[in-house]
């Protein structure tokens, strides 16, 4: 057929056959549901978000949200400052469609990875090994670690992790859980 091809097509062959061998080999965070590609697919049920149950990427794809300009910026500037932002505030204040509609509009959704689970050291461990493995591939990634809690209870262990890879890491956290979870080994990181 002809078809020109790019450096561009070139690494996208190589990113893929990568993460088919670290899903079934040594890295089984992916393959485990531990972490996943952010999807932006419209979800069906937008009651979830005007009841507060809970925020889903899908909500943000509908535009249910109100866009707040001004924590937008805010967060933009922090993750440039940083790398690492951390949104904490009490449940329900909408921390939630922040992380989702930061990542929506600033970042592709093959280079967005949501944090599902991690709350035993094995589990954060195999998350780390993928995310070495994905930023060895020179491309920009943003972690997304929405409601770090019980679930996600060794996210600090991973942020450091992504702190040492250049991976950006934009995380919700109710105040509570923050003092219940967080580490204060975190360095260089800003709290809004």
């Amino acid at each position: 057929k002809r078809k020109t091809i790019t450096r561009s097509d070139l690494d996208d062959v190589r990113r893929t056959i990568g993460e088919n061998l670290a899903r079934e080999c040594e890295f089984q965070a992916y393959g485990r549901s531990l972490v996943s590609r952010i999807s932006w697919d419209i979800d069906e049920n937008l009651d979830d978000f005007f009841t507060g149950k809970a925020t889903r990427p899908g909500h943000i794809a509908a535009g249910a949200d109100v866009r707040r300009e001004q924590w937008l910026e805010t967060i933009a500037k922090s993750i440039a400052k940083t790398g690492i932002c951390i949104v904490r505030s009490s449940s329900g204040q909408g921390k939630s469609a922040l992380l989702y509609r930061y990542a929506y509009e600033n970042w592709p959704a093959e280079q967005t990875l949501v944090l599902r689970t991690a709350d035993t050291a094995e589990q954060a461990e195999h998350i780390r090994n993928y995310l070495q493995f994905r930023a060895g591939l020179g491309v920009p990634l943003l972690l997304l670690i929405d409601n770090a809690a019980r679930q996600t209870s060794f996210w600090p262990l991973i942020v450091q992790q992504c702190a040492a890879l250049n991976v950006h890491v934009l995380a919700t956290v109710r105040t509570e859980d923050w003092y219940r979870f967080a580490s204060r080994s975190l360095t260089n990181y800003e709290i809004l």
